[in-house]
């Protein structure tokens, strides 16, 4: 699918608003991943969507995808050491239950790096089920 955005590789993010969501790096990484998957044609982008009892970050869907993707914002080297197991374990019940309704469902962690308070690298990886 080639609205799928390149899996790791480290891309720059959109352009921010730092005041929009002040100090709360969560929400300010949430913001440009869904920025960006909107530049990169996604329709329909749901934020902190409830499904299956678990909340997603970002729940975007075609006629047929559903893309969920978690996302990671950290001022360390690395925010997808921050995935926990029992979080990819909610995540993959998700999957299958969105997976369900017809469409091919797709997990992605996108993570955010922010260095002096300035988001400088986005980078997508594809979360599989071993």
């Amino acid at each position: 699918m080639s609205r799928l955005p390149p899996l790791g590789v480290p891309l720059p993010p959109p352009p921010e608003d730092p005041e929009e969501f002040g100090n709360s790096l969560g929400k300010r990484g949430e913001a440009l991943v869904a920025k960006d998957l909107e530049q990169r044609g996604w329709p329909s982008i749901e934020r902190n969507a409830k499904h299956s009892g678990v909340e997603l970050d970002l729940v975007a869907q075609d006629r047929h995808h559903c893309l969920i993707v978690e996302v990671k914002s950290s001022r360390a080297l690395h925010p997808e050491c921050n995935l926990q197991p029992k979080q990819m374990e909610r995540l993959f019940r998700a999957a299958r239950t969105l997976g369900g309704k017809g469409k091919q469902a797709l997990l992605l962690l996108g993570t955010i790096r922010f260095v002096q308070n300035r988001a400088v690298e986005l980078c997508y990886f594809r979360i599989q089920a071993e």
